[in-house]
């Protein structure tokens, strides 16, 4: 499902080193035979992909900070891997017999590898670009105003669009289903009020 290539390269060689390890884990959600998708081994590829994610994100901003890049784009980066780490948690609250496990695989594996291409190729290679603005003599908010204006190739920018769309069902879906979830709180208070 999610195959690492050189158009992900940020060139920073702790960056796509742990990135391609990220896809890996990803991939290993497709990978796992239906017989084998059983909740532990759902809670052992999610503990792994939560633990090694929240590791790479700490040495992702760390290195941010050495090279002292804007502080807005640091701030996105922040907020973009803790709704990661949020969203990957709610997902696997969320696991129900009803939808069944196969599924839930099939979903969490296709909303991690949307979020990792979405955000690969959108946020962080703006890293390399804006250290190498920085080494230039610009400042780090010149850098990232003048990244934030730069396109991106047609092979890229499909590949960008395709992980919006597949997050935007996901988020569709979910607001679908709170939408659910209230009208049933709804009525049960209607039916408490008038009894």
């Amino acid at each position: 499902m999610l195959t690492w290539s050189t158009v992900f390269e940020t060139k920073l060689e702790l960056i796509d080193n742990q990135h391609k390890t990220l896809f890996e884990m990803v991939s290993a959600l497709t990978d796992v035979a239906p017989a084998e998708r059983t909740e532990q081994r759902l809670d052992q590829i999610l503990d792994a992909l939560f633990d090694y994610a929240q590791e790479h994100f700490v040495d992702e901003e760390v290195l941010m900070t050495h090279y002292k890049l804007d502080e807005q784009y640091m701030r996105l980066q922040h907020m973009e891997h803790k709704s990661f780490i949020y969203d990957i948690t709610q997902m696997r609250n969320r696991v129900t017999d009803a939808e069944g496990l196969s599924v839930q695989f099939d979903k969490l594996a296709r909303f991690a590898a949307s979020w990792l291409v979405y955000h690969t190729l959108r946020v962080d290679l703006m890293i390399p670009k804006q250290i190498a603005l920085i080494r230039r003599g610009k400042t780090p908010a010149e850098a990232f105003a003048m990244v934030k204006q730069g396109g991106c190739s047609p092979d890229v920018s499909k590949l960008v669009l395709d992980a919006v769309l597949h997050l935007w069902d996901e988020a569709m879906e979910r607001v679908h289903a709170l939408e659910g979830q209230l009208e049933k709180t709804k009525n049960h208070t209607d039916t408490a009020r008038q009894a």
